[in-house]
C-alpha cells in the first residue's frame, strides 16, 4: 500500500519533523518504515507488523460517571484533582489483563481546556497516573477538538493541526508509549491529527473512527474510505472504536481488511451510560446479543461481571441458557 513521506537527514536518520522546516535545511524525503519508529519491545512490534495482538483497556467516561463525576465535567483535571480515582480505574484495568492504559488525556486539547490547564500539564498528570497504575504500555489519547473543521465549522485544518501537534509534543515530553486517535467522524480532522502524530513523533500511531448504524461515519466516510485515507496517511494501525457492539463492528472491520494491509483494531461498546435530568449516571448492562457475543469469544468470558443499577453479576448468571 502507498504510505507518505518523512523527512530524513541526509545520512539517512529519520527525523521527527516539522516536515518543512526538515526540508529547508536540505533533508531528502524517504518513505517511514516500521524500522523509523520508536517501539518500546518486541510485543508492540509485533502488533504493529500484524504477527501479534494487543488488548487495550475500556472506557474512563463510564467509569469516572459510575464513581461520581457529573456530566459536563472536564474529566482531564481529574488527573490533577483526584488522581488516585484515576490510577485505581486504570489498575482495575491492568488487573483484567489490559496490554495498553490510554491516559487520561482524550479531551486535552488547548480548545478544550479553555485556560483550565496547560495540555503539558495534563499530559505529564495522565501519564503518571497511568504508570502507577501498572500499565505494560501507556497510550497517549487524542480524542476530537469539538469544534468543526470548515466548511462545516470556522477551524482551519492548519488551526487543527496545531491543536493536536501541540498534544503529541505534550504526550512525548510525558513519556507515552504510542498515539492512539479516537472516536474520530471528520475525515479532515482525523487527517490533521495523524499528521500531527507522524510530524512531530517517532512513536507508533493508531487511528479508529466512529461509525454509525448506517455503517458510515457521522459525516458520510465508510469503512472502505477511512481505511484507505488512513493507511495512506500512515497510520500504524488503524481501525474502529465506539458507537456500536462488537456484532456490528465485526463486520465493518472485515470491510476495512479487504482495503488494508494494516492491522486493524476495534474497540467496540459493552454498554451505554444513562444521564438523568439530575445529572446522575445508570450505566445500562451490554444487551442480550452483546453478552451472547462476549460468551463465544473465549470460554472464560461467562466469568466477566457486569454492573447493572444495585447490583454486579456474572455473564452466567444472565446467560443461563446461553448458546454453547
Amino acid at each position: 500500500m502507498f504510505t507518505p513521506l518523512i523527512t530524513h537527514n541526509l545520512d539517512g536518520t529519520a527525523l521527527a519533523a516539522p516536515v518543512n522546516a526538515a526540508r529547508c535545511n536540505g533533508a531528502a524525503y524517504k518513505t517511514r518504515t516500521i524500522d523509523d519508529l520508536r517501539i518500546k519491545d518486541d510485543r508492540l512490534r509485533a502488533a504493529i507488523e500484524g504477527t501479534g495482538h494487543l488488548l487495550f483497556d475500556g472506557g474512563m467516561g463510564t467509569m469516572l460517571q459510575a464513581a461520581g463525576m457529573k456530566a459536563g465535567a472536564l474529566p482531564e483535571l481529574l488527573n490533577f484533582e483526584e488522581p488516585q480515582v484515576i490510577t485505581d480505574i486504570q489498575r482495575q484495568y491492568v488487573e483484567a489483563g489490559c496490554d495498553v492504559i490510554t491516559a487520561n488525556t482524550f479531551g486535552a486539547n488547548a480548545h478544550k481546556l479553555d485556560g483550565a490547564a496547560t495540555v503539558a500539564d495534563v499530559f505529564a498528570a495522565a501519564v503518571t497516573c497511568a504508570r502507577e497504575a501498572g500499565a505494560r504500555y501507556v497510550a497517549g489519547d487524542i480524542g476530537p477538538i469539538g469544534a468543526l473543521l470548515r466548511p462545516l465549522g470556522t477551524l482551519s485544518f492548519d488551526e487543527a493541526y496545531d491543536l493536536f501537534a501541540e498534544e503529541v509534543r505534550a504526550g512525548v515530553d510525558a513519556g507515552v508509549d504510542l498515539f492512539i486517535i479516537e472516536t474520530m467522524t471528520d475525515l479532515a480532522e482525523i487527517k490533521a491529527a495523524v499528521l500531527a502524530c507522524r510530524e512531530n513523533s517517532d512513536l507508533p500511531v493508531f487511528a479508529t473512527m466512529t461509525l454509525e448504524e448506517d455503517g458510515r461515519t457521522f459525516l458520510g466516510t465508510s469503512p472502505e474510505v477511512a481505511a484507505i485515507t488512513l493507511d495512506a496517511i500512515g497510520a500504524d494501525v488503524l481501525g474502529i472504536n465506539c458507537s456500536q457492539g462488537p456484532a456490528e463492528l465485526r463486520g465493518l472491520a472485515a470491510r476495512m481488511l479487504t482495503v488494508t494491509d494494516k492491522p486493524v483494531m476495534v474497540q467496540a461498546n459493552a454498554g451505554l451510560p444513562h444521564v438523568d435530568d439530575d445529572g446522575n449516571t445508570e450505566i445500562i448492562p451490554p444487551c442480550g446479543r452483546c453478552r451472547e457475543f462476549l460468551c463465544q469469544l473465549h470460554d472464560d468470558n461467562h466469568l466477566a461481571q457486569v454492573k447493572l443499577s444495585e447490583r454486579v453479576l456474572t455473564l452466567d448468571e444472565l446467560l443461563p441458557f446461553r448458546w454453547e
